[in-house]
């Protein structure tokens, strides 16, 4: 789980990307997911829906010479103050792709709904498996709840078990 937290200088607009070099053979998919395409170890690249932006695969701008990076992801998302992305990195091997679902989890702290930049909660659905994450960016240890979870520190990620 990358969590990729921007804070604004000011409360105008601003443009933010997420930016990441791909050194096998890729395809983009709906929503923005990635899929590199080889034997062996592979990778899921899965925008968080809320919290991604626009995805464009292209060759790399700045190829270095001797390092193997053909393609170059970007997110791009336009935004007025503080914000975030979140982006599953999912490996998994040869064509086995992981089937998955991820979204934003309202979650409830010191009397208020939190803003995902200051604490992030995902629901996550990977292979049938339900998933809870949440993260306090805060430096805080404050009790939370979400849905069913709740806590007090400031990481927690749920036990798996059959999605139904």
């Amino acid at each position: 789980i990358l969590i990729d937290r921007f804070t604004a200088a000011g409360q105008g607009s601003h443009e933010y990307q997420l930016h990441f070099h791909i050194n096998a053979p890729a395809t983009l998919h709906a929503g923005g997911r990635l899929i590199t395409q080889g034997k062996g170890g592979n990778l899921l690249i899965f925008p968080v829906p809320d919290a991604s932006g626009h995805p464009v695969l292209s060759p790399c701008p700045h190829p270095v010479q001797g390092y193997e990076n053909p393609q170059h992801l970007c997110y791009t998302r336009e935004s007025k103050g503080n914000t975030l992305f979140v982006t599953l990195l999912l490996p998994f091997e040869n064509d086995n792709c992981p089937d998955v679902e991820a979204s934003l989890a309202e979650v409830k702290c010191d009397g208020r709904v939190l803003d995902p930049w200051e604490g992030t909660g995902l629901q996550i659905i990977y292979n049938g498996e339900e998933h809870f994450y949440f993260d306090q960016h805060m430096q805080w240890n404050l009790p939370w709840k979400s849905g069913k979870y709740s806590g007090q520190g400031r990481l927690f990620h749920s036990s798996c078990r059959s999605h139904t």
